[in-house]
């Protein structure tokens, strides 16, 4: 059975407050109530010293690993800086916890192959295929590109790679492509969301009018 202690009350109620997952909030309790129950003591009684003593005695002793450890640091600082507001303390920038080295994920010829092979579009595999025979970032080959040819071209500041989408849509639009069309090649799940290009342009609101002409012409037989 657990001690109650008004600080870890307090906690408990600011932790609440918080927008964690649920098992994330009790597991912030829980590392101040294993402090408590360490010292046998209300641990917002305990000094900085007694708390790096604990973080020793967690990582020589206990031999935390580097999740649990971390879940440690984190949980007390929030006990300790965030809810009852402990200044002028560094131990918890003295507890350095490395983050793992994470090895790039590396494809075989054959997978590379297998994956560009996968791409049944053609305007989508070009992407791919630029980015692997030239080594690109994503970066380097879409948003430092575009962002060098817009202002060696004076275009629009505000233009991004994504505005290239919008003028596709917009052009074919002027085309006289239809929005069911357009929706289909942009891969919009509604016509609502198309339907925004027929604010872009002039021309398809002149080619409108132009028809609705025809097609009372016809019926009147002119």
């Amino acid at each position: 059975m657990h001690i109650t202690y008004p600080s870890i009350t307090r906690f408990q109620e600011f932790v609440e407050l918080k927008d964690y997952r649920p098992p994330t909030k009790k597991e912030y309790v829980r590392y101040v109530r294993k402090l408590a129950e360490h010292f046998k003591c209300d641990p917002l009684t305990l000094s900085e010293d007694q708390l790096r003593s604990y973080f020793l005695f967690l990582r020589q002793d206990k031999h935390y690993t580097r999740s649990p450890m971390k879940a440690a640091k984190f949980s007390l600082r929030s006990f300790f800086v965030d809810c009852h507001g402990r200044t002028g303390w560094t131990v918890f920038s003295e507890v350095r916890i490395a983050e793992p080295l994470l090895l790039p994920v590396v494809l075989s010829r054959e997978e590379v192959a297998a994956v560009l092979g996968a791409v049944r579009e053609p305007r989508l595999g070009v992407c791919l295929e630029l980015i692997y025979h030239c080594g690109l970032r994503v970066g380097e080959a879409v948003q430092n590109t575009f962002r060098l040819a817009r202002a060696q071209s004076g275009i629009n500041a505000s233009a991004t790679p994504h505005t290239l989408r919008h003028s596709y849509a917009t052009h074919l639009l002027e085309e006289g492509v239809s929005l069911l069309q357009i929706s289909r090649y942009l891969g919009h799940g509604s016509l609502d969301t198309t339907v925004i290009y027929t604010h872009l342009t002039s021309i398809s609101e002149a080619r409108t009018r132009a028809a609705l002409e025809t097609l009372q012409r016809q019926l009147h037989g002119h």
